[in-house]
């Protein structure tokens, strides 16, 4: 029995060391994906829903160990998120650092709200909003355009969300949101790992839609060029992470 038991031990370590049996990253064509009507879950609690959706599924990177991971180069097709799933998404790309906390994410006409608590000495509840355009490679701007907080002056307000939005909101390991001056920076890309041009955004009663086509979206270069509103010049500045 010792002996089979031995013997079997050597046999596992000879075919663990066995380099051939060692993961290695895919090879060969991208696999196609075509979706009529379909759902997509990326995390638990978060659904998108998919339709007349085409991309080709594609290694991540082409190095170990990021090869093993997907990422969905859109062709055309349109995603649709709840307010409810959208606010789990972005949940799940926050880190230990943030410093915004209960955030929730709705609509409200053609604008995004986003309201949650921040700490400054003590817990305060915000409220920011602003419409949303599409970017280039698959990026959604929200400008940033009203702002709330308990007990604080829209001039003390401004000083905190205004080129230092991304340190009110914290900072943290995790890529998905940035802050731009007056401007927050959704990366789908990291978020739902989808690549593709964004050709519109549709703003819902409950959510959003993005369409994915042929379309010309706003490099964030042009946005710096042409600010949305006269009394506030955009400066450029350089992305920082929040989530």
């Amino acid at each position: 029995m010792k002996r089979l038991a031995l013997l079997l031990g050597l046999v596992t370590i000879a075919h663990a060391a066995n380099p051939t049996d060692q993961a290695v990253c895919p090879t060969g064509p991208p696999k196609h994906i075509s979706i009529k009507q379909g759902e997509y879950s990326p995390n638990p609690g978060t659904t998108i829903r998919l339709e007349n959706f085409a991309g080709d599924i594609v290694p991540l990177t082409r190095e170990m160990p990021l090869c093993l991971k997907n990422l969905t180069l859109v062709q055309n097709g349109s995603i649709t998120l709840s307010s409810e799933s959208l606010t789990k998404l972005v949940h799940t790309r926050a880190g230990a650092a943030a410093k915004m906390k209960d955030m929730k994410i709705a609509t409200e006409g053609e604008n995004l709200n986003i309201t949650g608590k921040v700490h400054k000495l003590v817990d305060i509840n915000f409220q920011i909003q602003g419409p949303v355009k599409p970017l280039q490679h698959g990026d959604v701007r929200m400008e940033v355009e009203a702002i709330h907080a308990d007990g604080m002056s829209i001039k003390g307000l401004m000083k905190i969300f205004g080129s230092d939005l991304e340190s009110l909101m914290g900072s943290g390991s995790s890529p998905g949101i940035a802050a731009e001056s007056n401007t927050l920076i959704f990366h789908t890309e990291h978020l739902m790992h989808f690549r593709g041009e964004i050709s519109a955004i549709h703003v819902l009663k409950d959510g959003v839609a993005l369409e994915f086509g042929s379309g010309k979206p706003e490099s964030q270069a042009e946005v710096v060029k042409q600010p949305p509103n006269k009394k506030r010049v955009a400066q450029k500045a350089t992305p920082h992470r929040i989530y």
